[in-house]
């Protein structure tokens, strides 16, 4: 068991967090959802069997996961628990629905108990550094619980999430604590591109500490005209969770300006747009490039549901932004052999577009042979969100999800019809999070897809509570016009999150 520098410092500051500052809990787990890469323990495990995807000789627990578990435990055993307040009984559809998918997953494991290795499942497996397909039994092992576990507490983690964030003030809050998180994490990954164009020695010691096989992201290396250097993935594991991350913060600063509601500080959103395009533009990854692109539509195609003026802006900015890679990629030979390795190499290379089409069809006959409850091994692999699910829980599973997303869904785009500032946020953040997982899987660990999920079913409620509160309805000539909201209007004079409660 090896407990890292950073990790005993960050192990310090939970301890005294949980017994003396428990307030400051919820807002250093919320901050430690980019740093995926940072360990506070790493420890070895033996045994498993050489076809379960992810096995790695090391294990680690990471600062998310240390302060997710300890702002839990506080929660449960407080004065007030969350189910005696009030967003506990205003997300409890999207609660009831998110327990009833968590339920398919442990009914699937019904299907290798009652086989018990008479019967076999073909499945996409790592084995020796190689992707290939193999046809495994289908038996129930130790490895399905902890997997389950894991699973487990993210939805635990985003029910108590979506129950903290039922107030537009307290959503406001957290999302304020994430972008200025992620503005770390953006200085952080262009420090670490200074270090590979100088070739300095990056300091992986303080943040990338995690020895899972899956939190070395920042050892990824990527080739272009016969140069070689290493991926940017700052504080997470991977350039790809890097990248997803702050294109969330991205997305945040967009609607907050459309608004004219600053996130932070008059004068420092705009240097927080360039600050987090520039490490989304030096990380090499494609899903950082295509949400620079995906994320100013998102919010244009949801500020012109809301009727507001500036979608025009943000539509001109993703046409700009096209052109301009056009452009770039026609005139410089660089940049033409980097698009060429996006869209070539990473489809041909090793766990690429090729291998993750591969494993998604190896997936889709998994489910075809078990379509009710799925298989509910963590052995079959995919990198497509509906075929996780199909795959694992099968069309009980899949409903389950549906139920929960619809809703929620449902409302937050009503809501945003109105100009509720709270739902014009999380709607293209509930948007690019699907996207993305459906492009590259859903993890059954603790990742910002989760957090987006918890937020959007917490905001749904507080989106009706902002319309609420507004002090008179817009006239009904004013509908089909663009108009300011009433937050948009007052809300340039004073700081984020100052709604009364």
């Amino acid at each position: 068991m090896e407990f890292p520098v950073t990790g005993l410092m960050i192990l310090t500051v939970a301890v005294w967090f949980f017994f003396f500052k428990p307030r400051l809990l919820y807002a250093a787990m919320i901050a430690s959802f980019p740093f995926t890469a940072t360990a506070v323990v790493n420890f070895a495990v033996t045994g498993g069997s050489s076809l379960e995807i992810g096995r790695s000789p090391e294990k680690t627990i990471t600062a998310l996961e240390l302060f997710s578990m300890l702002w839990v435990l506080r929660e449960v055993v407080s004065r007030t628990p969350p189910w005696h307040k009030r967003g506990w009984f205003l997300t409890r559809r999207a609660r009831f629905w998110l327990l009833a998918f968590l339920g398919a997953f442990a009914l699937s494991f019904c299907v290798p108990l009652i086989v018990s290795g008479t019967a076999r499942t073909i499945s996409f497996v790592a084995a020796g550094g190689n992707y290939f397909v193999a046809t495994v039994p289908l038996r129930f092992s130790w490895y399905y619980v902890t997997q389950f576990t894991y699973l487990l507490f993210a939805v635990t983690l985003t029910l108590l999430i979506a129950a903290e964030n039922w107030h537009p003030e307290k959503l406001l809050y957290t999302l304020r604590v994430y972008v200025c998180t992620c503005l770390f994490v953006a200085g952080w990954g262009l420090f670490e591109f200074w270090c590979i164009i100088t070739a300095h020695a990056y300091p992986s010691y303080i943040f990338n500490t995690g020895k899972n096989l899956s939190a070395m992201g920042y050892l990824q290396t990527i080739s272009a005209r016969g140069l070689t250097w290493r991926r940017v993935a700052s504080v997470a594991a991977e350039p790809r969770s890097m990248a997803h991350g702050l294109l969330v913060a991205l997305t945040v600063l967009f609607v907050c300006l459309a608004f004219r509601q600053p996130i932070l500080r008059r004068g420092w959103n705009w240097i927080a747009i360039a600050l987090v395009s520039a490490a989304l533009t030096v990380s090499t990854s494609t899903t950082a490039y295509v949400g620079m692109f995906a994320a100013p539509i998102l919010v244009s195609i949801t500020l012109l549901h809301a009727r507001k003026c500036q979608w025009k802006y943000y539509a001109g900015a993703a046409f700009a932004a096209v052109v301009a890679a056009v452009l770039l990629t026609e005139r410089l030979p660089l940049f033409n052999s980097l698009v060429s390795f996006l869209l070539l190499y990473k489809y041909s290379g090793m766990n690429s577009g090729a291998t993750r089409l591969s494993a998604d069809v190896v997936a889709a006959q998994t489910f075809l042979h078990h379509p009710i409850l799925g298989v509910g091994s963590p052995a079959v692999q995919s990198n497509d969100l509906a075929f996780v699910i199909l795959v694992h829980s099968g069309l009980v599973g899949l409903a389950a999800f549906t139920f929960f997303l619809l809703p929620v869904f449902r409302s937050l785009w009503q809501s945003s019809s109105r100009g509720s500032f709270s739902a014009v946020l999380i709607v293209p953040l509930l948007l690019w999070s699907l996207i993305d997982a459906e492009g590259g899987g859903m993890s059954w660990l603790l990742s910002a897809f989760w957090l987006v999920l918890g937020i959007a079913a917490g905001a749904a409620a507080a989106a009706k509570i902002e319309l609420a509160a507004r002090p008179a309805a817009i006239p009904e000539g004013e509908s089909r016009r663009c108009r300011t909201t009433s937050v948009g209007r007052n809300a340039s004079s004073q700081p984020i999150g100052s709604l009364a409660p």
